[in-house]
């Protein structure tokens, strides 16, 4: 009776340990997922911020451009910054209109 108490024990006490063991093993489990979904999180985020910020960089250079275009494609804006050079180039039109007309008529 007595090995039979001391094997009963023997066996309560396995089974506490794997029951300790698969605890323990769940914890970790546990913690080594938390961290990893922490981890994408973290990354997920960086890169959210990182588009956010190539997104708005890209937009004021847009701005940018579409303003510079806009004044480059501005005829009056054109006749205020270079008088001289738009008068050279309406004369050289009309020369240009002139001499295809004169062509045309002979």
């Amino acid at each position: 009776m007595t090995q039979q108490l001391v094997l009963e024990r023997e066996q309560a006490g396995n089974s506490e340990s794997a029951a300790d063991g698969i605890a323990n093993t769940w914890e970790q489990a546990t913690d080594a997922v938390t961290d990893a979904v922490e981890s994408v999180k973290g990354t997920v985020d960086a890169t959210v911020e990182n588009v956010q910020d190539t997104m708005s960089t890209t937009v004021r250079e847009a701005q940018k451009l579409a303003t510079k275009l806009g004044r480059t494609f501005d005829l009056a804006e054109q006749v205020r910054r270079q008088p001289w050079l738009m008068i050279g180039g309406a004369v050289l039109l009309g020369v240009v209109v002139s001499s295809m007309l004169c062509s045309s008529r002979d």
